[in-house]
């Protein structure tokens, strides 16, 4: 059985009461992401981000950008509408991390080291699952922080992009 914390509080009127449903906007919180055309899925190699990001854009009718550099990660949050597929790489830089936060809504495709690690091998053919599995478990360890406090929002990647689209098409909506 789980226990949940509880904490009491006193209030001025302790008939009232402030309950936050699903996708409500709260008032202390500033979400300029719920006014945006642009979603990004941010995550490692083989979290599935190309592929979600195809059958959203197919599902939405939006195009699909992937920047290379700085440059057209500028572009795209200043862009058009569209799924920008975005390597974790560009959360090492706070000035672009932040960009993102407010040009959009962030998606961080989560996955552990293993699944990242074997979906990798899988599709590139390495026989050194061990040795992908260690780069992957040190690159999130050094990016997944810059990741976090960028988000908006959390994908199980370890759930195939399929399995996602709902869950991300649901987010999209709020």
């Amino acid at each position: 059985m789980s226990k949940f914390i509880k904490k009491k509080y006193d209030v001025e009127d302790g008939e009232k009461k402030k309950v936050f449903a699903k996708g409500e906007k709260r008032e202390d919180y500033a979400a300029a992401w719920k006014t945006s055309d642009r979603v990004f899925l941010a995550g490692l190699s083989g979290a599935g981000r190309r592929e979600l990001a195809q059958l959203l854009a197919d599902e939405l009718n939006v195009a699909v950008n992937e920047p290379t550099d700085d440059e057209s990660l500028r572009a795209a949050c200043a862009g058009d509408p569209a799924i920008v597929v975005v390597g974790s790489r560009f959360f090492e830089d706070p000035e672009l991390a932040g960009l993102m936060n407010r040009s959009g809504k962030v998606f961080y495709m989560m996955a552990d080291a293993q699944t990242l690690a074997n979906r990798v091998a899988e599709r590139e053919g390495a026989d050194q699952v061990e040795s992908v599995w260690r780069n992957t478990a040190d690159e999130l360890g050094r990016v997944e922080p810059s990741i976090m406090g960028s988000l908006h929002f959390i994908l199980q990647a370890v759930n195939r992009p399929g399995d996602l689209l709902r869950d991300a098409l649901e987010k999209i909506s709020w």
